[in-house]
């Protein structure tokens, strides 16, 4: 059961439409979170199955921005 899962994860992962990307983001985002190195995240993507940990990085630094943005804005 775990060879198709497997298999069938990087079936949808070699697609690359938006819906894929924006899967293999969030997979990205939650290892990330939980504490994946980034040479574990590296190995992932060598295979295709998530996204580069600079992304993840970069979308990092856009939430913070925004929210302090937004916060700014509601104490106002």
């Amino acid at each position: 059961m775990k060879k198709i899962m497997v298999f069938i994860c990087y079936l949808l992962a070699s697609l690359n439409n938006i819906k894929i990307n924006s899967f293999k983001f969030d997979l990205t985002y939650y290892l990330d979170l939980s504490g994946t190195s980034n040479k574990g995240l590296n190995i992932m993507v060598n295979l295709g199955m998530i996204t580069t940990s600079r992304v993840i990085d970069y979308k990092k630094k856009q939430i913070f921005d925004t929210y302090d943005d937004y916060v700014e804005n509601i104490l106002k």
